[in-house]
């Protein structure tokens, strides 16, 4: 009998599992099968074939999460998606996820009753910076952008869109929230939320966490809750074995 979240997961705690996505990629075959229509459907539309094979082993890696701790059949997972394009879970006992992946990186997150967000940027891709902190970034925030030295600016941007995107997602967003109508710390110390520029969006709290990743990579984790302090945890090898397990023994490989 599998375990149900509520054993696993405790409430005003965030749960953050990483893979590199292509040690998988031998399971592709039966990540494939446990995908919905819709889901093959997303994966068919990827142009490039590393993006289809990341799709399908990221969105599969995902199903058997859920399955998990949900005791649920990973195929029996069912999606439904909100108006900015958020996946949730449908009979979710109040688990909410997230995931982000870049490169061969891939983040995910679990929490119970507490909407989150998670992004992962691969801070050596060649991005021209200045242009993108101009259209997403506050004025305060462009005026400290411009105060680091050359060989910090590239980090200071990502550290500051990886706050923003975490925040757009745990609201359920995503990218059709106006980054710039959000201010964040980017200048040294840990990552919070300095303002909401938007009116309507002013009563939004939200509580960010730096998820320590590889180097080149920076990571963060976004809670939307009125609580002063979430416990953040890394997935154990317990919990890891276990997928493997499922995948292993459903597979065939």
């Amino acid at each position: 009998m599998l375990a149900s979240a509520p054993i696993l997961l405790k409430k005003n705690s965030l749960y953050v599992w990483q893979v590199v996505w292509e040690e998988y990629i031998d399971y592709k075959a039966y990540f494939w099968r446990i995908l919905s229509l819709e889901e093959k459907n997303r994966a068919a539309k990827r142009l490039r074939a590393i993006n289809t094979h990341q799709f399908i082993v990221t969105r599969g890696l995902l199903r058997v999460a859920i399955g998990y701790l949900l005791g649920q059949a990973p195929h029996a997972v069912k999606f439904i998606y909100t108006m900015g394009q958020k996946p949730e879970i449908v009979n979710t006992k109040g688990l909410a996820f997230n995931i982000s992946h870049t490169s061969n990186k891939a983040l995910y997150a679990f929490s119970l009753h507490t909407q989150i967000g998670i992004d992962i940027e691969d801070m050596s891709r060649k991005l021209g910076i200045e242009r993108l902190a101009i259209r997403y970034f506050s004025t305060q925030e462009n005026i400290q952008l411009a105060s680091f030295p050359d060989l910090l600016k590239r980090k200071a941007f990502f550290k500051g869109w990886t706050q923003k995107e975490a925040i757009t997602k745990a609201y359920g967003l995503g990218l059709q929230m106006p980054f710039h109508q959000i201010e964040v710390n980017i200048k040294h110390g840990s990552p919070r939320l300095v303002k909401m520029h938007n009116p309507a969006l002013k009563h939004l709290q939200f509580l960010l966490y730096p998820i320590e990743v590889a180097k080149d990579y920076y990571a963060v984790i976004a809670a939307q809750t009125k609580q002063k302090k979430l416990d953040v945890f890394c997935m154990d090898s317990i919990f890891h074995l276990s997928l493997i397990k499922i995948i292993s023994s459903s597979s065939g490989v």
